[in-house]
């Protein structure tokens, strides 16, 4: 029997981010082979996620990012079961994490962003990496995308400091060339008030007639 020492199980949770229990058993029933027990840990928490999938998660963050160039904007509802996890440093890390990823993808919808590809694994994967982590029950809720096409437009972007709770994106446009930096803050300021006044629709014409 392969002995298993201290410094084979630190450096398998310091890849895997999983417990230190789950990690000896992990190269316990791979008989020190650190590549099949990453890969147990890694299938224990697909089993793991399996079995929260239905666990209610409302709690959480929303997160944006805009390119450098001011063009393209993501806002990303991510959800977990509680307060205390939508806090955790590694929560909000993924969640930032996943933002930088929508601004490459620039996806249609959460199904099309879920099996986006980075580097050698999925965001799905990822996410269910997370939920064996946190041991509770991870949700990508939402995920918009806005890109600006004119050639004198940017996207505002505002995201409620306080929790994090609601955020919005915006395009504005010039139809001349004006100050980037002027142009840019009046997007972000108008992106705050869209937060405050939460309207339901852009112009009168999209409001129902009844």
């Amino acid at each position: 029997m392969v002995e298993i020492s201290a410094s084979m199980v630190k450096e398998l949770r310091e890849k895997s981010g999983a417990a230190m229990m789950d990690c000896k058993k992990a190269l316990v029933e791979s008989s020190g082979d650190f590549e099949k027990a990453f890969e147990w840990l890694r299938q224990k928490g697909v089993a793991t996620a399996g079995k929260k999938a239905s666990r209610s998660a409302s709690e959480g963050l929303v997160v944006g990012q805009v390119a450098a160039d001011g063009k393209t904007g993501i806002l990303i509802e991510l959800n977990c079961e509680t307060d205390f996890v939508a806090r955790n440093e590694q929560f909000t890390a993924l969640a930032q994490e996943l933002g930088a990823d929508a601004l490459v993808a620039k996806p249609k919808n959460v199904e099309a962003f879920a099996a986006h590809t980075v580097g050698s694994t999925t965001v799905a994967a990822k996410i269910t990496e997370a939920i064996a982590k946190t041991g509770e029950n991870i949700v990508m809720r939402r995920v918009s995308v806005i890109e600006s096409t004119t050639a004198h437009g940017v996207v505002g972007l505002y995201v409620h400091a306080v929790g994090g709770k609601l955020g919005a994106l915006i395009e504005i446009s010039a139809d001349k060339q004006v100050d980037g930096e002027k142009l840019t803050a009046l997007a972000r300021e108008l992106a705050m008030h869209v937060v405050s006044a939460k309207p339901q629709y852009v112009t009168k014409e999209e409001v129902p007639a009844t």
